[in-house]
């Protein structure tokens, strides 16, 4: 796509705001993913019986504040439009004008109130959307009803890492063994590398959920990481006597 909304995309661009199929949307910054989004939710906003039916995750707040921003500001700008089609505006822009107008159609048919309701307009982050569904059930997400999310996670990483190995402790279990072998016992650096890992588990947390389901043998799947750890090692050391060059 490109930040122009030329012929050339016009197809791609009518199938990412048909609210009756799923699709991805893959593109650079700045060629209209965004607006491309806020168009198919405010299609989405002619048809709902309340904004509630409605869901947008994303991944920041800053990105959750922006599209709801968006949205409401291209509400507003059609409000106070009387005829699109004699603006001068392209059909991109024709198209998100008149979905905004038929949005506000439907608010005022089933008594929305959406200027003075956004927030029944879901927009959320991950997180947010998470801690709202445990908020709902606090008593079986075992978190309560004032769980908040947080920038600031090692701490907590910690305590989970405290309580596991105080568990392995009391029964006396064989990754002791290892932690010993591998750390000199020292529990303190250890906990500091799984507090590391545990910051970047979307790094390699998908690739153990993918070798436990392709191989059953939890054996395999050890031996399948040692050799993945000494391939590793075995590449590292070429890279460095090629650096060093003949001794």
């Amino acid at each position: 796509m490109s930040n122009k909304h030329s012929l050339n995309d016009q197809y791609e661009r009518e199938q990412a705001v048909n609210i009756h199929q799923s699709c991805i949307v893959s593109a650079p910054a700045g060629s209209g993913k965004t607006g491309l989004l806020t168009t198919r939710v405010l299609k989405l906003l002619t048809v709902v019986d309340k904004p509630e039916e409605i869901l947008c995750i994303t991944f920041t707040r800053k990105a959750a504040a922006e599209m709801r921003e968006r949205i409401f500001e291209t509400l507003k700008e059609a409000d106070n439009i009387e005829d699109i089609d004699n603006l001068g505006l392209d059909d991109y822009q024709k198209q998100r004008l008149a979905l905004a107008k038929s949005a506000l159609q439907n608010s005022h048919a089933r008594e929305w109130d959406i200027f003075n309701a956004s927030q029944r307009l879901k927009i959320s982050t991950i997180d947010g959307f998470c801690r709202s569904i445990s908020a709902k059930v606090p008593l079986l997400s075992q978190m309560g009803v004032n769980a908040t999310a947080t920038e600031q996670a090692e701490p907590l990483y910690k305590e989970a890492i405290d309580l596991w190995l105080h568990q392995k402790i009391e029964n006396n279990d064989e990754i002791l063994t290892l932690i010993h072998s591998h750390f000199g016992g020292d529990l303190d650096k250890f906990t500091t590398v799984l507090i590391k890992l545990l910051s970047i588990r979307e790094q390699w947390l998908p690739l153990t959920a993918m070798v436990k389901h392709q191989i059953s043998d939890e054996l395999l799947v050890k031996n399948y990481f040692e050799q993945q750890i000494q391939n590793i090692i075995s590449d590292t050391i070429f890279d460095v006597k090629n650096i060093l060059g003949p001794y």
